[in-house]
Order: structure tokens, then sequence, then C-alpha cells
């Protein structure tokens, strides 16, 4: 979509028909500038339940007075400006409305792929039976997809069973790993909304490090994911104290969108305390469940689940509302650590309080609350 004059004279005169890639998460204004005003063939590729189009002015509303609200973290009810006026852009609504998403409801012919080529059989799973339901009557993998092809991923499998004794998945796969993360307090600095868990990023460290020792893996095979770029940060610093970890990509979750590794490590920073917040995203989520080819390594609290809310705790109706509308949103994320919780293959971890002492935030609590 490049308006530089060689694209655009190209595209004029020249070309005959036009190929969206990532059509999913394109705007239809901007897929026009392409595709123009003259019918001619056209391709679009995307994956309708993977990240939709972002208009940074979509959570821009009109100010309309202020709420009260419970702060779980600090245990008191505290007042914030309301956030539910009409938007500021009048046209975040259609924003949302993908290029992939407009010809599908239109009702163009759409091919939709059955077959599973990229990743080790089994990977796929976790997504299949909590996103793409619909998918599973038809759904299989190829044969590229025997754990054969994928010796990373048995490399880590047998590395994993050995050292933890976690179960063995069904016969011809690999299925993910969770490492469920104790005494791993999620931190957030009181002028920043973002989050981070020094504990965790500490605790997968010291797993990488052992396991590229162990197995002679190279850093260019391992990517860690993140939903915080203040967690992001956390494993950075962390990572450039070990030298075979300073070459590792580190990412949040929407930067990784169409790229892949053969070893995913997420680091999910949410903790029982704090609730699944961000994390429960259905697309994000699914974006970082798929990016793996051999192995996937999840990092976080395996009781972070919520309960569904009590109307009691609430001080009037539209809390509760909203409330209960949150939890439904979490679906997804409730059913991926269930389906976790089944397959047993968890195991425990538990932070170090010297990589993150109690007592560096009690300081910046209480100096926070004197200013």
């Amino acid at each position: 979509m490049s308006s530089n004059w060689l694209y655009e004279s190209f595209n004029s005169t020249k070309a005959r028909a036009v190929v969206f890639d990532e059509a999913a998460t394109m705007f239809c204004a901007d897929a026009l500038l392409v595709y123009g005003n003259t019918p001619r063939p056209m391709i679009a590729i995307g994956d309708p339940k993977q990240l939709a189009p972002v208009l940074s002015t979509a959570r821009e509303k009109l100010n309309t007075g202020f709420e009260r609200y419970y702060d779980d973290r600090r245990r008191r009810w505290r007042t914030r400006r309301k956030d539910e006026g009409p938007p500021v852009n009048r046209f975040a609504e259609f924003a949302k409305i993908s290029w992939l998403s407009w010809f599908v409801h239109l009702g163009w012919p759409v091919f939709h792929l059955y077959t599973q080529h990229r990743m080790a059989e089994g990977l796929f799973d976790l997504s299949l039976n909590t996103v793409y339901k619909s998918l599973k009557q038809n759904f299989k993998y190829s044969a590229l997809c025997q754990p054969a092809n994928f010796p990373i991923g048995v490399d880590v499998e047998d590395y994993l069973k050995e050292k933890y004794r976690i179960p063995a998945p069904s016969d011809g796969t690999l299925q993910p790993v969770f490492f469920n993360c104790t005494n791993s307090p999620c931190r957030q600095y009181p002028d920043n909304s973002s989050r981070l868990n020094p504990r965790q990023a500490d605790l997968i460290t010291i797993e990488l490090v052992s396991m590229i020792k162990k197995l002679v893996l190279s850093p260019a095979d391992i990517v860690v994911l993140t939903p915080y770029r203040a967690n992001l940060r956390a494993l950075g610093k962390r990572f450039r104290k070990e030298e075979s970890l300073r070459d590792i990509v580190c990412s949040t979750f929407d930067g990784f969108q169409g790229r892949e590794a053969q070893i995913v490590v997420l680091a999910l920073c949410v903790t029982r305390e704090t609730g699944p917040a961000c994390v429960a995203a259905e697309r994000s989520l699914n974006v970082v469940m798929t990016r793996q080819r051999s192995s996937l390594l999840i990092f976080g609290d395996i009781a972070t689940t919520t309960k569904m809310p009590r109307s009691s705790r609430f001080d009037d109706d539209h809390n509760v509302e909203s409330a209960f509308a949150e939890w439904g949103t979490q679906m997804v994320f409730r059913e991926v650590f269930r389906a976790i919780s089944q397959s047993k293959r968890i195991v425990k971890l538990v932070g170090n309080p010297a990589a993150d002492p109690d007592s560096y935030w009690d300081r910046l609590e209480t100096s926070t609350q004197i200013l």
C-alpha cells in the first residue's frame, strides 16, 4: 500500500489483479486505496480469529463525569473519570470491520483451509478446542506435522519429561507445557498502567539457560512473548545478564502477529490476584498460541482464572453489568486454562524473593501515598 510513485504507477497501469495478505488486520479504507474503483480479480487472505484492525483513537471517548470503582490491588473504593461517552472518532465502530470480514459478510466465495501444515501435530489442539471449534469436524494435520519432522520439539519434550516427570502426550503428538510460577507477584508502578513480573522473568531465565545448555539450542529458535511492555523490559534486563540469552527475541503479543519460531515461551505476567486482565483478549491470546512450530512453553499462575462475579460486591447495577460483561469476554481464557489443567502437564516453580524484593514495592507504595 505504498504511496511511492513506482508502486502507484504499476498498480494503476499494469496490475490486473490484487492479492491482500493479512487482510483480517487491514482497514477497508486502506485496502480501497489499492483495489481502486474498477472491478478486477482479488484474493484476500487472513484469519478473522486473530488480530483485528487497530485504530489508535478507538478508545478515546468524550468525558461524561466521574464514577466510583473498586481497586482490587489497593483494596479500596476510588474515583475515576467515566469513559462511556460517545467516541471522539465517530467511525471507530466501522474501523473494526476488516477488509476480509467485509467481503465475507457480503457473501463472496470463501475458501477455508482445514489442514495444518506448519506446526507439530498436537500443538494446534489448544486453539482448535477453544477458538476454532467450528473447524473441528473437518480439521486434520498433514503428514508434514509428524513429530519426527520437528527434532527440536522432540528434544525439548524428552528433556522436560526427564527433568520434571510430566505426563507424556498422546502417541504421535507434542503438547504445550505449563510452568506454574508461585510466589511470583505481578507488579505495577503507580504512574503506569503496564505490568511486570520480575520473579517470573527470573524463573524463565533459569529454565532457558538450563535448556539451551543441555540441548545445545540456538537462541534464534526461541522467542519470548509477553502482553505488557513493562514486562518486556524486565525480561530483556534479566536476559542481558546471561550470555546465552542475549540474542533471544522478546516481543509483545500483538507485535509477533504473522511471525513464528521453533520454540515459543509465553510470559503471562498476570496472577490470581490481578486476574486475567488484557491477557484474556481472545484474538491476542489466539495469536500467541499459534506462533510455535516445535514447542510451546507457558509461564504463569494456573489459578489466574476468575470466578463468576457476585452482584453483592458492587454498589450499582451498572458496575454489576460491566463485571459480568468482562467475565463473559474471558471465556476462551478459562477454557484454555481448563484444558491445561486437564492435561496435567504442569511444572511447579517457586519465585525467588531476592530477584524482586517486596520491600522495594512497599517503599514505592508508601512514597506514593505521601505524595
